[in-house]
């Protein structure tokens, strides 16, 4: 809200209000090696589902199974529910607003977490637990069930080096980053005439402007 505040005050309301639910604020870790939006990450986790087998318990928990999300579900869909007060009924299968209204998890019995802790943030955890101090067996069967092949070389490295080869192995190149810089910053075309017309302290009819 701080940073809205900020950006409104000195744009004077040209640009819009900056949410992870409007595609244009990016998750991301320089060090680690990855950068996503909601969208490109609901995109990668509904890649990584397989509505063919039981739901159980893993390393990663619903990460690989479907994790009681809809076969139809678009990535977009899901990105949109993936921010604020959002909740997966583990019984119906539904979003909703109040985590009071969906039932119990079955397995802890206690009300489910907000969307973006469950199939954002934990996930992430999971993945930096496993590369700080797991033994080299568990990282990498746990990996391979994303798809995250490791070498001997990768399992045997320190803590840094094995995020940035997971991170980078599992996102993949920015997509994210690029879709967002494409839907939500104007070409130097279309931004051309206004920054010309704020910056430019000439005539605005001279044939330097054109």
């Amino acid at each position: 809200d701080s940073v809205n505040a900020y950006v409104s005050h000195h744009s004077n309301g040209r640009y819009p209000k900056l949410s992870p639910d409007r595609g244009n604020v990016i998750f991301a870790s320089s060090m680690h090696g990855y950068a996503f939006s909601l969208e490109s990450f609901a995109a990668q986790y509904l890649d990584q589902l397989d509505f063919d087998v039981e739901e159980e318990e893993d390393a990663f928990g619903s990460f690989k199974n479907h994790g009681g999300l809809g076969r139809n579900l678009t990535p977009e869909a899901f990105a949109k529910r993936l921010w604020g007060n959002a909740y997966l009924d583990p019984k119906t299968r539904t979003f909703q607003r109040r985590s009071n209204e969906c039932a119990p998890d079955p397995v802890t019995g206690l009300s489910p977490k907000r969307t973006f802790v469950q199939f954002v943030l934990e996930p992430l955890y999971k993945m930096y637990t496993l590369c700080l101090g797991e033994p080299e067996k568990d990282v990498e069967k746990a990996f391979r069930s994303l798809g995250v092949l490791l070498g001997k070389e990768h399992l045997r490295s320190s803590a840094r080096p094995l995020m940035r080869v997971v991170f980078r192995k599992y996102f993949g190149t920015s997509t994210g980053f690029v879709d967002t810089i494409v839907q939500h910053v104007p070409s130097p075309a279309a931004a051309a005439k206004g920054k010309v017309a704020r910056c430019y302290s000439g005539p605005l009819s001279s044939r330097v402007v054109e």
